[in-house]
């Protein structure tokens, strides 16, 4: 995991384990049954899991495009400016500000029984809040800060760096052309770069295409509490929109290892733990190359 975006798509994997192996079996099962059979403990991780993985991808591929930018806008500062300590900082931070969002979730969600005592009884986990407003107050900021305007940056720094690698003004690479390796043509330096963003912007564009219908039928059913479709809604569309959601994270682990060579390798390297000469000798192919997370440019990218 030495490249700088295998390093984040690392952080995206965690998340994505947690969910996948937590949240969609219990999600799943509860939609299916519909009694909650997991305890007290589970209604209380569960959703917290599932926030604080999706504000690590969100986090996280916002960190990435960042990057992404500088590497081609500025490459000189971008090599400073994510230095490794740096990114460690950022992963700290990432994780950091994703558990301190959702820490709430350990306390306000709770196991309920409705139906006739030694009859018929439902076990349900769901939010209890003493006060509404503040429930509203606090998940709209959620929504806002952490989803809604990171993918908006993500948007705009996208469409920059889709500008400048499809522009046929090649002024933009004038610095790679002068930094990167003798035998690296800068046409196929464009070429890699241009995949890069493809794949990224495809992540970014799935992750919200997954995720967002899940906040509209939330918010709706929030603000709607009183209309005549808020059974139907809630037996129905929500459990489906919050699928689709988690499904996301199901769908991430196949990107990142047949859209990413150079994670897929990584992966197996660290997972695998091949020997050491066969390390060493990677070591040095690394060596002599240049990093494109360095943001000199280079045909070496982590999507290959």
């Amino acid at each position: 995991m030495r490249t700088l975006t295998n390093v984040f798509f690392f952080n995206l994997t965690i998340g994505d384990f947690m969910v996948n192996c937590i949240c969609i079996p219990t999600t799943l099962f509860f939609y299916i049954y519909r009694d909650w059979i997991f305890g007290e403990t589970l209604c209380r991780l569960t959703p917290f899991f599932q926030s604080t993985a999706v504000s690590v991808s969100v986090l996280s591929m916002l960190s990435i495009s960042v990057n992404r930018y500088f590497a081609i806008h500025i490459p000189l500062r971008a090599k400073i400016l994510f230095s490794r300590n740096r990114v460690h900082v950022m992963l700290a931070s990432i994780w950091g500000i994703s558990l301190g969002a959702f820490s709430p979730m350990l306390y306000i969600n709770k196991v309920t029984t409705y139906g006739l005592p030694d009859i018929f009884t439902v076990r349900a986990c769901h939010e209890v809040w003493t006060i509404a407003e503040l429930k509203h107050g606090y998940n709209l900021i959620i929504f806002l800060l952490l989803f809604l305007l990171p993918l908006t940056v993500m948007s705009a720094l996208y469409l920059k760096i889709s500008m400048a690698l499809w522009s046929k003004n090649r002024q933009l690479f004038s610095n790679a052309r002068k930094q990167a390796c003798m035998s690296t043509p800068v046409d196929r330096l464009l070429l890699q770069r241009r995949k890069t963003v493809r794949t990224l912007v495809l992540l970014v564009v799935l992750f919200a295409g997954s995720w967002f219908p899940y906040y509209v039928v939330y918010f709706w059913l929030e603000f709607n509490s009183r209309s005549l479709y808020v059974s139907v809604v809630n037996t129905f569309v929500y459990p489906l929109a919050q699928l689709v959601g988690l499904s996301n994270s199901s769908i991430n682990p196949i990107l990142y290892c047949f859209l990413s060579n150079g994670f897929r390798r990584a992966l197996l390297n660290m997972c695998c733990r091949r020997s050491k000469r066969t390390r060493n000798g990677l070591v040095m192919t690394v060596r002599y190359r240049c990093s494109d997370d360095s943001g000199v440019g280079s045909v070496e990218t982590v999507l290959s």
